[in-house]
């Protein structure tokens, strides 16, 4: 298809309509124009990045499942006791009012300075 190009270019088109010898195509999907003798090289490196994504979310993945599946493994390993509400809010309600209760009180005495 190039060497038509350049046939035509040579005998009948003019010197000053000449733009290229060489074939183009419209990538629609990136909104450009590739040469097509490019256009190969683009599908491949494309298909190479595509993959290379592909794999990249597949070890993610599977290290995502990997540590999902430790975290499950331990938890079964050290089983927990488990409180009920009540008790739960019973100790949390004494740690605030030890915290309360060790708080500094403020002075109720107020020094007033008069000039």
């Amino acid at each position: 298809m190039e060497s038509m190009v350049q046939e035509i270019n040579s005998g009948v088109v003019s010197a000053e309509d000449k733009l290229s010898d060489h074939v183009f195509q419209y990538d629609s999907e990136n909104h450009e124009l590739v040469r097509m003798d490019k256009m190969e090289e683009r599908k491949q490196e494309k298909e190479a990045a595509k993959s290379e994504i592909t794999e990249e979310k597949t070890d993610k993945a599977e290290k995502t499942d990997k540590a999902k599946n430790d975290k499950t493994k331990s938890e079964k390993a050290t089983p927990q006791k488990s409180s009920s509400l009540q008790d739960r809010i019973s100790k949390k309600q004494t740690e605030v009012d030890n915290r309360e209760a060790n708080k500094p009180q403020p002075s109720k005495k107020r020094d007033v300075a008069l000039a």
